[in-house]
């Protein structure tokens, strides 16, 4: 979303400005419904026939710089005084919708007003701020006409205005308001025209304004409007970018070979855990376990306990690794594993006498990435009776059905095989096998488009064509035949660079018999002495419960707080809301959302093309609401620490809302989630316009040890952007007594206030453009949290094609022989998506055919591109015959154009 200012329209109070929301084309959002009481008369104006109207709009109030912050903001339709309709939306930023329903003359007077005539219909906006201590609530008010958006509107009225006529107490579309093809030549002007039965007439004729001429829709669609399009792709042969790296074909395969290079060889690093020396003393040993007492008891009446676990780790490859590296002669390579995951599983009977494995994470290790020979240090704290479970399960072999085990788990980039398959339903795919291809008009037949050999433009393909299957039925001839082999090409098999997770684990057992040297207590003045085997801490049964929720005032309407039952002072916060992470101020794209569209480009078919959007998901927990969580925290623990999900050690269940045939796979990382939602170009729209504006939303639950649910809303949004998690978007540069903020975003930001431990300390009243800057005076040198509240208008996102930047499209004019009989030939103008190509195609007896080829991207493909053309006759004498301007949709009619024999008069 964007504000645009146009002042030209607007009169305003005390400084404030009434402007329209855009979106990202730079289009205001507002969109305008007529019901009119019977279909219109091709002579008949629409105002006596408008029933009601509906207009909806998205509008901003600009208001004067160093303004306070905004409480409330009410946005009016109004008339002469009288309010037609009337929204009030709260919060800093002071934008809305309003909508308005009107009837009889006022619904007339609308629709005239949105396309540009007089009207007494206007809008209105009033933002009130908060009311001081002992003051009174400042205002600020702004009106504008309806120009504001009908200068718009008038442009591009099909888009905007749509009209519906009542017929049996239902509703139906009357063909939409459209705008011709604009007259050739510098200076001409886009007329908007309504098109009603077999007429076509100018939206100002329709309304009674200066009458136009009026052209029988037959003759402004004398190129075949009604034939089914046939779609011929032809090989464009660009293929992806290779590049080094594992080729994962079999995860479970102790090596991998290299995408690329022949005799490289990878694999991922196994562990083994460094043996003590039971003769070397604990001191500097690879592993220890050292117990303490705590004050209090546990639930069951024995004192409380905490332990610290020490275990040391080597990264290498294992036995299988380096026999297969053998028997297949190459070199082997060590992949590297970042953000390394440690964890301590303990085995254990649960209240059902099932055994059961708990993950404990570490609370630190000293390796950021693992690869050949990485010697990792990992430190566990446990509590109460998994501090003695956890005894029990390293110190004696044989104390519970299976081992104590030491996982680790990290990732590494690689490649993976993807297999395609071709999708068949409401478009077939078959082979054209046969001299001749002839389209046929339906039900008529007096038309046709031949092409033969002699006719065909030299290197042209015909390998694939896509048709409904109603064509099928006996619109085209001669016959269609499935080639085996062409389905089966269609099966593709495919490399794609991925963020592969592997988890590799190594038993832990260290005998307490001969390492109780390494098992410790600590006493009452400090020091630590041996505990050897104690049977008193073997105690292999407890209740499954590992977390209990925990009410914090500060984390509400942000996250769920659960104290661990299993370390002390740990506590887990479940965040309310993940949305897309913007990238951290160090990166080389500082505070940018982790956004991405991209498609896969299927140069041979394009029904495979995938269009495919990833983001990076981080918690909705800004700094300052961290810090008061934490602060809060500290009347329960001197030290508190705060865990994200993924340390609870359960794979969370994530459920999505997206259409079907969307693909939508989901990667559980650290601090978040790696998002990709693919689809099919059809979908590819649909889904960008839920992308900027409600987003793709999912639901990721976890259930907890003990039965107990906590769950957290995903949504991908490009309207809805969070971070850096780190230090949010605010920049702070100290000076002598004050702080400067920045606003780092690409959307405005409420700034509220200075904050430490969750208490303000430097009160702020400022909303921050983008790039904005303010000074606020402190009573110190800080460090200080930022109490900003972002607004919810679109941000700028990457958007780049995976293998090509741009598609290409052929687009093939044939004339038929009844088009040519009498003439000394044809010649086409065109022009696509608005741009006019600068020489005509000429077509004769001798070349009935002719192409063009156009380079565009996939959106615009996406958004069926059109294609304006005129047909001008010249004959044996010389005279030409020049037909009005036709509309050709490419993706919805095809990229071959047939020209028929019905030219209406002209010049």
């Amino acid at each position: 979303m964007s504000i645009v200012q146009d002042t030209g329209a607007v009169s305003s109070v005390a400084g404030a400005v009434l402007v329209p929301v855009t979106d990202g084309a730079g289009r205001p959002v507002v969109s305008a419904t007529f019901v009119l009481a019977r279909p219109p008369r091709p002579d008949e104006r629409l105002g006596p026939l408008v029933v009601r109207g509906v207009l909806a709009v998205e509008l901003a109030l600009t208001l004067p710089e160093r303004s306070p912050l905004v409480a409330t903001t009410t946005f009016q339709v109004v008339r002469e005084g009288e309010v037609l309709g009337e929204r009030t939306v709260s919060g800093p930023f002071a934008h809305g919708a309003v909508d308005a329903v009107v009837t009889g003359p006022l619904a007339a007077e609308l629709l005239d007003g949105i396309l540009g005539g007089p009207t007494g219909i206007g809008l209105r906006a009033e933002a009130c701020t908060a009311v001081p201590p002992g003051g009174r609530s400042a205002g600020h008010t702004a009106t504008a006409g309806m120009d504001l958006l009908s200068r718009a509107i008038s442009r591009e009225p099909e888009a905007y205005v749509h009209l519906v006529c009542e017929d049996g107490g239902a509703l139906h579309d009357v063909l939409p308001v459209r705008r011709s093809a604009p007259a050739r030549g510098a200076g001409a002007r886009r007329l908007p025209r309504v098109a009603r039965g077999k007429e076509v007439m100018s939206l100002s004729a329709a309304l009674g304004r200066p009458t136009a001429s009026v052209t029988p829709l037959s003759a402004a669609a004398h190129l075949g409007a009604v034939v089914t399009p046939v779609l011929v792709t032809e090989a464009l042969g660009l293929p992806p970018r290779l590049r080094t790296g594992p080729d994962v074909v079999d995860p479970a395969a102790p090596v991998w070979p290299d995408l690329s290079r022949a005799g490289h060889l990878w694999y991922a690093p196994a562990l083994t855990v460094m043996t003590p020396d039971p003769a070397a003393g604990h001191e500097g040993a690879p592993f220890g376990f050292t117990v303490a007492t705590e004050p209090g008891h546990s639930l069951d009446g024995v004192p409380a306990l905490g332990a610290t676990v020490d275990v040391t780790l080597v990264a290498g490859p294992s036995p299988e690794t380096v026999a297969a590296a053998k028997a297949a002669g190459g070199t082997l390579h060590a992949v590297t594993l970042t953000a390394p995951l440690v964890q301590l599983e303990i085995p254990f009977r649960d209240e059902g006498g099932v055994t059961r494995v708990e993950r404990i994470p570490a609370t630190s290790t000293d390796a950021t990435e693992v690869t050949e020979g990485t010697v990792v240090r990992a430190r566990f704290r446990l509590l109460d009776a998994w501090a003695r479970l956890a005894y029990g399960a390293l110190s004696t072999p044989g104390f519970q059905t299976s081992p104590a085990v030491v996982s680790l788990t990290g990732t590494f980039d690689g490649w993976r095989q993807r297999t395609t398959q071709p999708v068949l339903g409401t478009a077939n795919l078959w082979a054209i096998d046969a001299p001749a291809v002839t389209v046929r008009r339906p039900r008529t037949g007096a038309r046709a488009a031949r092409r033969g050999p002699a006719g065909r433009a030299p290197g042209a393909s015909l390998a694939l064509a896509i048709l409904p299957p109603a064509v099928l039925a006996g619109s085209v001839g001669p016959a269609w035949q499935i080639r085996p082999d062409l389905l089966d090409r269609l099966t593709r098999r495919e490399r794609e660079r991925a963020r592969l997770t592997v988890r590799r684990t190594v038993e832990a057992s260290f005998p307490c018999a001969t390492l109780g040297e390494l098992y410790r207590e600590v006493a009452d003045d400090g020091t630590t002495r041996a505990v050897g085997c104690r049977p008193a801490l073997q105690l292999g049964q407890t209740e499954h419960r590992t977390y209990e929720p925990l009410p914090v005032a500060a984390a509400l309407g942000h996250a769920q707080v659960l104290r661990s039952l299993r370390s002390p002072g740990r506590f887990l916060v479940v965040p309310e809301r993940y949305g897309v992470g913007r990238f951290a101020a160090d990166d080389d794209r500082p505070y940018r959302p982790r956004l991405l569209v991209h498609s896969t480009i299927d140069t041979d078919d394009l029904s495979q093309v995938r269009c495919v959007i990833a983001a990076g998901l981080e918690p909705d927990l800004p700094p300052s609401v961290r810090s008061a969580i934490l602060a809060e925290l500290r009347e329960h623990h001197p030290d508190p620490v705060l865990e994200l999900p993924p340390s609870a050690g359960v794979e969370p269940a994530v459920r999505w809302a997206v259409p079907s045939e969307t693909d939508v796979v989901e990667l559980a990382t650290a601090d978040g989630y790696e998002v990709t939602v693919s689809c099919g170009i059809a979908l590819f729209l649909a889904l960008r316009s839920l992308l900027e504006r409600g987003g793709v939303v999912g639901v990721a639950t976890l259930e907890l040890p003990g039965g107990l649910l906590v769950s957290s809303r995903l949504v991908l949004a490009a309207g809805s952007i969070t971070g850096p998690y780190d230090g949010g978007v605010v920049e702070q540069t100290a000076g002598p007594g004050t702080v400067t903020l920045t606003n780092r975003a690409g959307v405005g930001v409420a700034v509220s206030g200075l904050a430490r431990d969750g208490a303000v300390v430097a009160p702020v009243s400022a909303v921050l453009v983008p790039g904005g800057t303010v000074e606020v005076a402190v009573p110190d040198a800080g460090p200080f949290d930022v109490e900003y509240r972002c607004d919810t208008g679109r941000e700028a996102f990457d958007e780049i094609p995976a293998y090509i930047d741009d598609l290409e499209v052929g687009i093939t004019f044939v004339a038929t022989e009844a088009a040519l009989a009498g003439v000394a030939g044809l010649q086409v103008s065109t022009s696509f998506i608005g741009r006019d190509d600068p020489d005509d195609l000429e077509l004769t007896a001798t070349t009935p055919q002719a192409r063009r080829d156009y380079v565009l991207p996939l959106t615009t493909f996406a958004g069926d591109p059109t294609l304006v053309l005129r047909v001008t006759a010249v004959g044996t004498d010389g005279t030409r015959t020049t037909s009005d301007p036709v509309t050709w949709p490419i993706r919805a009619r095809g990229t071959v154009v047939p020209i028929g024999p019905a030219l209406p008069a002209g010049t």
